[in-house]
């Protein structure tokens, strides 16, 4: 993690503790989601890249969803709003790719990427009010890392694997569903942009999970 994502953390850190009063709605909370995750369509910039590298003509066809699951810990300070980490970890997209080199020579080549890190994030219900006390934001920072495994058909050629981290910010909604005095039901909607800290990664992430208190 960079000098940005300790900064928001930190900033993130003051809003809450500005804000905390004692009472009956503060303490631990944890859960697990698990949902999908949509990202932006990249054919083209494959495709170009690949022209650009290789010459010739170039076909993609690209996985846009994958699985995701989301692990998080969080304090309510609060009825207004709580303090929240999280771990993601994406299954895996993959691109397949195939075409002729400037010299007529045919190839293939695999792409499986996938994406994990950490989230910090403020939980703030904006309305305490006729139930609509379960309804909330979420906005804040994350550190994610796009891991990327390269297979191809030219002879000799091996595996390569390549990494890339970075920070963004992250930005949702959501609705917590009791089910008991303890367990809740989580749905929620987050955007999460700058994956790998490149500007034109981006996901929409959906996931359902359960969330407990302590």
């Amino acid at each position: 993690m960079n000098r940005m994502f300790l900064t928001i953390a930190a900033l993130l850190l003051f809003a809450t503790t500005a804000f905390a009063e004692s009472g009956k709605d503060s303490g631990f909370y944890g859960g697990v989601d698990v949902g999908y995750a949509r990202v932006e369509n990249s054919t083209q910039k494959i495709a170009n890249d690949f022209v650009n590298l290789l010459g010739g003509s170039v076909t993609v066809v690209q996985d846009v969803s994958a699985p995701v699951g989301r692990i998080f810990a969080g304090y309510t300070i609060n009825q207004n709003i709580a303090l929240e980490l999280g771990f993601v970890q994406t299954g895996d997209f993959n691109a397949n790719v195939s075409g002729y080199t400037g010299g007529f020579v045919p190839y293939t080549v695999k792409e499986t990427d996938s994406a994990s890190g950490f989230e910090l994030s403020a939980v703030i219900r904006p309305v305490t009010e006729n139930g609509w006390h379960r309804f909330f934001v979420r906005a804040g920072a994350h550190n994610l890392n796009i891991s990327s495994k390269l297979t191809s058909s030219f002879p000799g050629a091996t595996a390569v694997n390549l990494d890339r981290s970075g920070n963004g910010f992250l930005i949702g909604i959501g609705y917590d569903t009791p089910i008991s005095e303890t367990l809740s039901c989580r749905s929620a909607y987050t955007y999460y942009d700058k994956i790998g800290g490149e500007s034109d990664n981006y996901a929409h992430i959906v996931t359902i999970g359960l969330m407990a208190k302590f």
